[in-house]
C-alpha cells in the first residue's frame, strides 16, 4: 500500500534516529494515525526513549505500513476520521492476532462514550514521557496479569492445588513522599495533590527523606531538581540499589531550559521528569499515574506472593523449588514461543568470602537472604528459583539475552554494597557470583534450555565453596 511523502519522510528520518541511539530494549510502539504532523514529534520523543516506533497512516481509504511484527502497544491519534478510529484499530488487532495488544487513545477532548477498543485514554495535550509511562504500565501488568494465569494453571495442574485469588476491598489514598526544599512551585503541586486526596508527606533533607522510605510504603516520590538536583540524582540511585525500594517511581521537577542532566537523572532512575512552569493539572496527573501503576503493581504483587505453598516455594529464601521452575518453565516456554517472544534464563552461584571461619548456619542464611534480593530485584512475571544447594535459576518471559544482562548488572551492583552476618564481630561474610546466560533458541524446550544454562554454570571452575578474601 501506498504511503504519503510526509510519512514516507517521517519514517525514514525516525528510522535513522532510532539505529544511531544505543537501545538496550526494543519494545515496538506502533502509532496509528491520519495526521503524521500531529504526531511527528511525539515519535521522535519516543524514540529518544528508546522505543522502536513503527508508523501506520491511514488516508481515509487505506492503513499503510502495517509491520509484521507486533508491537507491545498500540498508540491510536485520529484527527481527520475519528470515525473510523475503531474500524481501522479492530482490522489492526486482527493483523497481530494471536497477541493481545493494549491501545491507547490519545484524543482531542474528553469523551462522554469512550470507543471500547481503547484499553486507556489520553487527553491532549499530552507529554511522550506521559505515554511512555502509560505504555510501560500496560505493557508490564498485561505481562504479570498473563504470568498469574500460567502459574495458578501450574500450581492446579501440576501441585494439585486449589488457587482462589480475592480482593480484600481495601484502597487507601495514594501516598506520595515530596523531597527538598519548600520552594513555591514545590508546594503549589503539593496543594493540588491533597486537594485531590491524596496523602503527601514533605522531607526536607536525604536524611528525614530516607527515614520515611524506611519506615513506611509510598506509592511514588517527587524529588526538588529545581535549584540544585545533584541530592534528586543521588537519593534517585540510592533508591534503585535497595532492593524494596528498586520499584517506587520517581519523578524529577526541574525548570525547563535550565535542567540539563536528562540522561543522567533517567540512568539514576527518575521514571519521569517535569517542567515546574507546566499546568498544575498536567504535574499532578503524571505523578498520579506513575502512582497508580505502582499501586497496581503492587496489588499484583500481593496476588503473586499469595500463590504457592511449601511444596513450591523455598520457605527459607522465598523462592520457588526446583520442582516447581523446572515444571512452570515448560508452560511458560510453550506461551512464549507460540507468540514468538524471548525467554533467557539465568544462572547464578553465590560464592562466599569471611577472613574467618564461617559456619554452615551462617553460610546457609546468607545464601537465604541473597535469594530473597534476587527475588526482589526482578519483575513480578520473572522466577526465582532456588535450583540446589548453592545455585540460583532466574526465568524472564518475554525478554531477551541483552535484557537479562541488565538484571546481572543490578545483582552484581548489589552483592558489592552488601555483607551479611558471619558469625564473628568485624568479620563480615561478603559475597560473589558466577553466572551463565541462555536465551532459548526457537522451539527449544525448556528442559534443553536449563540443561544448557546449567551444565555451562558447572563449567566454570569457582574453587572452595567458604574461602579466606585476599
Amino acid at each position: 500500500m501506498a504511503m504519503s511523502d510526509s510519512a514516507q519522510n517521517l519514517t525514514k528520518l525516525s528510522g535513522e534516529t532510532h539505529r544511531r541511539s544505543r537501545v538496550t530494549t526494543t519494545s515496538r510502539i506502533l502509532i496509528a494515525t491520519d495526521s503524521v504532523e500531529k504526531i511527528k514529534e511525539l515519535a521522535v520523543q519516543l524514540r529518544g526513549l528508546r522505543y522502536d516506533v513503527q508508523i501506520s497512516f491511514y488516508d481515509g481509504k487505506t492503513l499503510s505500513a502495517a509491520p509484521k511484527r507486533a508491537p507491545a502497544a498500540i498508540i491510536s491519534h485520529f484527527v481527520k476520521f475519528p470515525e473510523k478510529t475503531e474500524g481501522v484499530l479492530r482490522i489492526l488487532k486482527s493483523h497481530f492476532t494471536p497477541h493481545e495488544i493494549p491501545v491507547i487513545g490519545v484524543l482531542p477532548v474528553p469523551q462522554s462514550n469512550p470507543q471500547t477498543i481503547f484499553d486507556t485514554v489520553l487527553i491532549e495535550p499530552v507529554h511522550a514521557s506521559q505515554i511512555a509511562n502509560r505504555v510501560n504500565s500496560l505493557i508490564r501488568l498485561g505481562a504479570m496479569e498473563r504470568e498469574i494465569k500460567l502459574r495458578v494453571e501450574t500450581l492446579e495442574k501440576d501441585f494439585g492445588q486449589t488457587v482462589i485469588i480475592e480482593d480484600d476491598g481495601q484502597h487507601p489514598p495514594f501516598r506520595v513522599l515530596f523531597i527538598g526544599q519548600a520552594s513555591p512551585g514545590f508546594m503549589v503541586v503539593i496543594n493540588a495533590l491533597q486537594s485531590r486526596n491524596v496523602d503527601t508527606v514533605a522531607a526536607f533533607t536525604s536524611f528525614s527523606a530516607f527515614d520515611y522510605l524506611h519506615e513506611s510504603k509510598f506509592d511514588a516520590v517527587v524529588m526538588n531538581a529545581l535549584e540544585h538536583p545533584e541530592p534528586a540524582l543521588s537519593i534517585s540511585e540510592t533508591m534503585r540499589r535497595n532492593a524494596r525500594l528498586f520499584h517506587v517511581p520517581t519523578l524529577f521537577l526541574v525548570k525547563d531550559g535550565e535542567f540539563a542532566q536528562f540522561d543522567k537523572a533517567e540512568h539514576h532512575g527518575a521514571r519521569d521528569i517535569v517542567n515546574v512552569k507546566s499546568d498544575v493539572k498536567e504535574i499532578s496527573g503524571r505523578i498520579l499515574e506513575l502512582a497508580n501503576y505502582h499501586r497496581l503493581h503492587d496489588n499484583l504483587k500481593g496476588e503473586f506472593e499469595s500463590l504457592g505453598d511449601h511444596s513450591s516455594i523455598c520457605e527459607k529464601s522465598g523462592c520457588f523449588t526446583r520442582t516447581f521452575i523446572e515444571r512452570h518453565a515448560a508452560r511458560v516456554f510453550r506461551a512464549n514461543h507460540k507468540v514468538k517472544q524471548p525467554v533467557t534464563l539465568l544462572a547464578v552461584r553465590p560464592r562466599l568470602f569471611c577472613s574467618e571461619h564461617v559456619s554452615s548456619e551462617y553460610a546457609e542464611n546468607a545464601l537465604m537472604q541473597f535469594g530473597q534480593m534476587l527475588k526482589n530485584l526482578v519483575r513480578m512475571q520473572d522466577s526465582v528459583a532456588i535450583y540446589d544447594d548453592d545455585r540460583f535459576l532466574l526465568m524472564f518471559p518475554g525478554s531477551t539475552e541483552d535484557d537479562a544482562k541488565i538484571v546481572l548488572e543490578r545483582v552484581k551492583g548489589l552483592v558489592a554494597c552488601t555483607a551479611f552476618e558471619g558469625g564473628t564481630p568485624n568479620s563480615p561474610l561478603t559475597l560473589a557470583i558466577d553466572h551463565t546466560i541462555a536465551e532459548a533458541l526457537i522451539h527449544e524446550s525448556s528442559d534443553l534450555t536449563i540443561g544448557r544454562v546449567i551444565l555451562d554454570l558447572e563449567n566454570r571452575n569457582s574453587g572452595d565453596y567458604l574461602e579466606e578474601s585476599a
